[in-house]
């Protein structure tokens, strides 16, 4: 018994002899005693953003903060920081490479400023030389506030119906945005041969209130007087800001 506890005293001394050069609390794992070459590792937070919902064309914008870690024992070499589809939606800010000492940290920016209603996305890249992640795709989503018209048809051609014989045509006026759409008028240029009509016992008169997904219906009689050709425009006003008539 004294024997092997002897030994084991004896081994456990030769083990902190040995290991007494290397603090093993800082060691990665990938990193063992003796090694000469050491790699950097990338570490970036937040991994994706949501920024938010704004509303379309406003001067403001949502700006999220990046921070880019390096958690390994070599420089890290950030060479380029961009955007996958740039697009004009997002933007970044200090994103100029950069090189990254060990536990050192370093950040970034990225701005929303959609210019249509909906759910917008885009991806944030960045390449460095970190050999195990040299190329990082960070997600960005975002939705923009704004009502949005859509009318159907937007074109229609009556043909050559017979002289007398009315033809009528149900033209939808629908908010495909994520916002109230206020139809403020709708007018159709002068022709004796077409009526265009809302009901407004149902819907109520000018101006009009749809909210996102809601739509009002009008219906245009063409009735052809003569052998003349008409041709006659719809105009429809609104607080869509990308389509306001």
């Amino acid at each position: 018994m004294l024997r092997m506890l002897f030994s084991l005293l004896a081994c456990l001394i030769t083990l902190s002899g040995c290991m007494s050069d290397y603090n093993l609390s800082r060691i990665p794992e990938d990193i063992k005693p003796g090694d000469t070459e050491v790699f950097p590792d990338i570490r970036v937070t937040p991994e994706e953003s949501n920024l938010g919902s704004m509303q379309v064309l406003l001067a403001e914008s949502y700006q999220e903060t990046f921070s880019i870690w390096n958690a390994g024992w070599g420089d890290l070499d950030v060479t380029a920081i961009y955007l996958e589809i740039d697009d004009g939606l997002f933007s970044l800010e200090q994103a100029e490479p950069r090189l990254i000492n060990p536990n050192d940290t370093s950040t970034f920016f990225s701005n929303f400023h959609p210019d249509s209603s909906g759910e917008k996305a885009e991806y944030i890249i960045i390449e460095s030389n970190d050999p195990d992640e040299p190329v990082l795709r960070i997600p960005l989503t975002g939705e923009g506030l704004a009502p949005q018209i859509e009318v159907d048809p937007m074109y229609y051609d009556y043909g050559t119906p017979f002289a007398g014989c009315p033809e009528e045509l149900m033209t939808t006026i629908t908010n495909v945005g994520t916002t109230n759409l206020e139809i403020s008028r709708i007018t159709y240029s002068n022709t004796s041969d077409l009526n265009f009509s809302i009901d407004e016992t149902f819907y109520g008169e000018a101006p009009w209130i749809l909210f996102p997904g809601e739509q009002i219906l009008g219906f245009s009689i063409y009735e052809a007087h003569d052998e003349v050709y008409d041709l006659a425009y719809l105009t429809v006003e609104s607080n869509d800001p990308l389509q306001p008539v």
